[in-house]
């Protein structure tokens, strides 16, 4: 289990500073469009994005021109430019706090992705048995007149031991944080040329490829996740009928649809919320991140179903067989929202984002005409 718990984000687009503190699994994220609740997703994307990138032993890129460091077309697919803050900053902080438990480093033998074993060689045989660990990760861009410099740094420890954990290991564990945008759509795929071993980064633009990938590959952890989201789909409230993923021989273009009482039933001829639905849980199933962002995952939801969209999060976060450890949800639903740890995003008298934790008599009033239908 892999968990935020505290994050500080300075400089990033309309953020000029904002400390978030006393994250849980589901956390929601409120407040009127434009002030920046996906920004803050998008910083934290960021954050874990650079770990990837800078893979210098001092965690520290050289002095390069940009575009030879992380190209400028890459932060623009990736962030949407520009990603300093917009009144002409030129640097951008990102601090997290966050748990790590064992079964995050415990379990990864694997040769060609050795963290779990420099975890177990720095923790050494005094520390062995700890069972969790808070690692304290900060990353840094900034504009120099010679290019674009990066650094970074990772502390994790417990009680007097701490120590100095390389980005790779860090990005390996962590896998990514994954953004799941409010543009969600599906596009026309066709077949990859063999396996399909991107992750589903590209906001599910590759999600019909990934289903096909688990549907003929021979990862049996994605065999198992694509029954379990078709079991999902299939069971009420939803009751789509089975998921079906076909494949063109001649053209190659993958379609997917739905087996039910009325036959075969296109993607396109089923109504806008099971397809949202599918555009989400499509990533939660089928990716490793342990901690994703959706904005509005209402969308086109009723109210059933978007509570009903919350109880499937619980139960893949309780799950043990998947890694969704931590979830943070912007929207405009008092259905999504209740029940879970609220933070309202405004923009303050300067037009900076701002960040703060609604008690739960806020948040009553946040809602006050969903309280009273449900008083």
């Amino acid at each position: 289990m892999i968990r935020i718990e505290r994050f500080r984000i300075r400089g990033f687009k309309s953020i000029a500073d904002v400390d978030v503190e006393g994250l849980a699994a589901i956390n929601v994220f409120v407040g009127p469009n434009g002030a920046g609740r996906s920004n803050v997703f998008q910083a934290l994307a960021l954050w874990s994005w650079l770990l990837e990138q800078v893979t210098s032993p001092e965690g520290q890129l050289s002095l390069l021109p940009a575009e030879q460091l992380i190209p400028w077309g890459t932060l623009d697919a990736e962030f949407g430019l520009p990603v300093f803050h917009t009144r002409g900053g030129n640097s951008i902080h990102v601090h997290v706090e966050c748990w790590l438990d064992e079964a995050e480093w415990q379990q990864d033998d694997a040769p060609d992705h050795p963290a779990g074993h420099e975890m177990r060689v720095r923790l050494g045989t005094r520390y062995a048995d700890v069972k969790a660990l808070r690692v304290i990760s900060e990353v840094a861009l900034t504009l120099h007149p010679k290019g674009l410099l990066c650094q970074t740094r990772n502390i994790a420890g417990v009680s007097d031991f701490h120590f100095e954990v390389s980005n790779s290991t860090l990005a390996h564990l962590l896998t990514r944080f994954h953004h799941i945008r409010g543009d969600r759509c599906f596009l026309e795929e066709r077949r990859a040329r063999g396996e399909l071993r991107a992750p589903l980064w590209a906001d599910c633009h590759n999600l019909k490829q990934a289903l096909l990938a688990a549907e003929l590959g021979g990862d049996p952890r994605r065999k198992r996740r694509l029954s379990q989201l078709r079991r999902t789909l299939s069971a009420p409230p939803l009751s789509l009928g089975e998921l079906d993923v076909i494949l063109d021989p001649v053209s190659e273009r993958i379609d997917v649809g739905f087996v039910n009482g009325n036959g075969w039933l296109p993607l396109e001829s089923v109504g806008c919320g099971a397809r949202q639905l599918l555009l989400i849980l499509g990533q939660l199933f089928l990716n490793d991140c342990p901690i994703v962002a959706v904005d509005e995952p209402e969308n086109s939801l009723a109210p059933a179903l978007q509570q009903h969209f919350v109880w499937l999060l619980q139960r893949l976060i309780e799950d043990p067989q998947s890694r969704l450890c931590q979830v943070f949800m912007a929207t405009h639903s008092p259905f999504i929202a209740s029940e879970q740890p609220c933070f309202e995003v405004t923009l303050d008298e300067r037009g900076f984002s701002r960040v703060s934790r609604l008690l739960d008599a806020e948040q009553a009033r946040y809602f006050p005409d969903y309280q009273r239908k449900i008083q």
